[in-house]
């Protein structure tokens, strides 16, 4: 596709057809348990934000296997003939001292050719922020809509103290008390 041209939503007589996406097993640099965890968390995070923005579904996971998350082969028909998928989300994620990265790759599968790629980087104890802003990301490119996984959500908290104001994160992961 072009750039600028506008993709990913199909109306079809006032119908929404959901994107289909499929998510590559995430990569890791070192292969550490502790990189296998992480990389896992950050995918199975952008899978549950993505799938609930009501754009996408996903397809069957972690059918392809390739030696660099960036770098898919367009003329590598294995892996392009057997995804039903419109969209292949890879990535490979490294820890970094307490820093967590992730490069994130979006492959256009009937165009076989990548169509967006970010390294986002964050302490490794905000890794959830990470891959929310990654579903962001991916939203927005896939639909041309912001996403709203980065959005916090305030509440008031009963306990034996009163009242208290509480922030969390839009999937209500993350609470924290503010009074």
């Amino acid at each position: 596709f072009a750039q600028g041209e506008i993709r990913g939503t199909i109306y079809s007589q006032g119908e929404f057809k959901l994107l289909e996406l499929s998510l590559v097993k995430f990569q890791t640099r070192n292969k550490s348990s502790e990189e296998e965890s992480l990389s896992a968390q950050i995918a199975q995070v952008v899978q549950k934000d993505l799938t609930f923005s009501m754009f996408f579904t996903f397809l069957e996971e972690n059918l392809y296997s390739f030696t660099e998350a960036g770098d898919l082969n367009p003329m590598d028909q294995d892996i392009w003939l057997r995804t039903q998928a419109q969209f292949l989300i890879a990535g490979k994620v490294e820890l970094q001292s307490r820093m967590a990265k992730a490069d994130i790759y979006l492959y256009d599968a009937f165009a076989r050719q990548k169509t967006f790629s970010q390294t986002y980087r964050a302490l490794q104890s905000s890794w959830r922020r990470l891959a929310h802003e990654i579903s962001n990301d991916i939203l927005q490119n896939l639909t041309g809509e912001k996403g709203v996984f980065t959005s916090r959500i305030s509440y008031i908290k009963e306990t034996s103290a009163g009242k208290e104001l509480y922030l969390c994160d839009y999937d209500g992961h993350n609470p924290q008390q503010v009074t």
